[in-house]
């Protein structure tokens, strides 16, 4: 005969088991093994299902199960429905930690918050970790609710809890300087230095002067590019008044040395 089992096998020869009907026995039997309860002995029993697979009426399986219950063979909670396995705990004792998570997980789940007080209570000696820390948090949100509850009765507004931060939120971040640009970010320092090696600094210092305060690489790029601009079409146009006095000169007999003294601003006689 097996000393241990996850199963007991000496179930039926329990004294709480000995004034049970046949069919309360099948039940009980039925739930150790039940593919409705958790790791952790407890669950939802849906009635139809389970009653045809037991070959009971469905009102004998609930009259079974509030029987088994008052013998002290489960727990059972009317409101939500769920079934807790009384004894489940002095022959599951979880000892790795899979097993443990996966009990802790099932207890986590339990909706009536009496029925998982008893949990914990028989799970105490088993899992110390998950009986502690469930026990904090209810605890924890329990004195919240009163502290709560005790601000309305006093009329007192209760602030809403903040917000939290979306995710992705942009974090504004102190500005550097980079040649005497004002820089956010890498890619602000990347383009104030391509600048300064375009540029060079005489440039960059006459565009900072004429921009004045902050200046953003973006601003300090324009003003350079529109200056360079500039200039090169001032060229253009006193290249094209150059030509046209040369051909001008030109057409009246002028040689080309003459020409040349024209469009220096000296008079030709």
């Amino acid at each position: 005969m097996r000393d241990k089992t996850i199963l007991p096998t000496n179930l039926l020869d329990w004294p709480r088991c000995s004034g049970l009907l046949p069919d309360q026995k099948l039940i009980l039997l039925w739930l150790w093994a039940s593919p409705y309860l958790s790791s952790a002995g407890v669950g939802f029993i849906p009635t139809k299902p389970a009653s045809a697979t037991l070959g009971l009426d469905p009102a004998a399986l609930a009259g079974g199960l509030r029987d088994l219950a008052a013998a002290g063979l489960l727990e059972l909670e009317e409101e939500t429905g769920e079934v807790f396995v009384l004894d489940w705990f002095r022959f599951h004792t979880f000892k790795s930690p899979v097993a443990r998570r996966a009990a802790e997980v099932a207890i986590a789940k339990v909706q009536s918050a009496r029925l998982k007080n008893v949990i914990l209570e028989k799970s105490r000696t088993y899992l110390p970790t998950a009986t502690s820390t469930i026990t904090t948090t209810v605890s924890c949100t329990q004195k919240r609710v009163r502290a709560k509850d005790d601000l309305q009765g006093q009329g007192r507004a209760v602030r809403p809890p903040p917000a939290p931060p979306a995710a992705g939120a942009c974090v504004r971040k102190k500005p550097f300087l980079v040649h005497g640009i004002t820089c956010w970010n890498h890619t602000d320092s990347q383009q104030a230095n391509e600048l300064f090696a375009t540029y060079g600094q005489p440039c960059m210092a006459e565009a900072l002067d004429a921009l004045g305060g902050e200046v953003l690489p973006s601003q300090v790029a324009k003003f350079l590019k529109g200056k360079a601009n500039g200039n090169n079409g001032n060229q253009q146009n006193a290249d094209v008044y150059s030509n046209a006095i040369r051909s001008g000169l030109a057409y009246y007999g002028l040689g080309e040395r003459d020409s040349e003294r024209v469009v220096a601003g000296e008079v030709v006689e």
